[in-house]
C-alpha cells in the first residue's frame, strides 16, 4: 500500500504564512493523533461490522458502514449522509490544494498576489483529474504501480533540496 503524503508537503508550504509558526509543531501532533484515532475508531467499527474479508474488500468501507445503519426501522438510508461528507471532506481538500498550488506559483513567479494563479490552476487541476485515470479501477492502479516510483523523488529528494536551498540562502543572506 502507498500513500500520497501530499498533505505533509501542502501543509509545510502552509506553515510559513502563520501567525504563530511555534504552536505548528503542536498543533500538528494533535491534529495527527486525533485524525489517526478517527481513522482507527472508523476502520474497527468496519471490521467489527462486516469481518476482515469484506473490509480489505471493498474500496469505501465508511460509506457500506453507513448504508448498514437501521436505528428501530425509523433511522435508515444515511447514504446521502455519507456522500455528503465525502463531498464536504474532498471540496477542502481541494480547496486547500488549490491555494497551496496557487501560493506556490505565487513565490516562483514573484507576483503580486495569487488570486490570478486560481482559475488557471483549476483549469489544469480539472483537465488532469479527468485523464489521469477512467475508472477507480484504474486510479487505484496508478496509485499502487506507478506513484510508488516517484514517491521517493517527492518525500525524499525534493524535500532534502528545498532544505538545501533554505540553508545556502541562510548563508548567503547572512555574509551579506
Amino acid at each position: 500500500m502507498t500513500q500520497s503524503f501530499g498533505e505533509t508537503l501542502i501543509f509545510a508550504m502552509l506553515w510559513v504564512s502563520l501567525n504563530k509558526p511555534e504552536q505548528v509543531m503542536k498543533t500538528s501532533i494533535y491534529a495527527v493523533l486525533l485524525s489517526g484515532f478517527c481513522i482507527l475508531l472508523l476502520n474497527l467499527f468496519a471490521i467489527a461490522v462486516f469481518g476482515e474479508g469484506i473490509y480489505l474488500r471493498s474500496i469505501f468501507p465508511l460509506y457500506i458502514l453507513i448504508r448498514q445503519i437501521n436505528i428501530g426501522n425509523f433511522i435508515t438510508n444515511l447514504d446521502a449522509l455519507g456522500v455528503l461528507y465525502f463531498c464536504i471532506t474532498s471540496f477542502f481538500k481541494f480547496s486547500i490544494y488549490l491555494y497551496a498550488v496557487a501560493r506556490g506559483f505565487q513565490q516562483l513567479l514573484f507576483l503580486k498576489s495569487y488570486r490570478m494563479i486560481i482559475w488557471p490552476a483549476a483549469l489544469c487541476i480539472l483537465f488532469i483529474g479527468m485523464t489521469m485515470a477512467s475508472s477507480q479501477k484504474e486510479h487505484i492502479e496508478v496509485g499502487m504501480n506507478i506513484y510508488p516510483r516517484f514517491q521517493i523523488l517527492l518525500l525524499l529528494a525534493l524535500p532534502a533540496i528545498l532544505l538545501l536551498v533554505t540553508c545556502a540562502r541562510k548563508v548567503l543572506t547572512k555574509r551579506s
